[in-house]
C-alpha cells in the first residue's frame, strides 16, 4: 500500500464565486458546463463554501 500526502482544501470565497458567475464564456462550451455544475453544487449546499 502506498502512502499519500494529506490534501489541502482551500474554500472559495463568496467574491470568487461571484467572479465565476460573472465570467463571460460561450454558454455552449465545456467551461460553461463546468460552471453550471459548480454553481449547482454551491447553491444546493453540496460543497463547503463560506457565506
Amino acid at each position: 500500500m502506498t502512502q499519500s500526502e494529506p490534501s489541502r482544501k482551500d474554500l472559495l470565497t463568496l467574491e470568487e464565486v461571484e467572479r465565476i458567475v460573472d465570467l463571460e464564456i460561450d454558454e455552449e462550451s465545456p467551461a460553461a458546463e463546468a460552471r453550471r455544475w459548480l454553481l449547482f453544487a454551491y447553491y444546493a449546499g453540496r460543497l463547503a463554501f463560506p457565506t
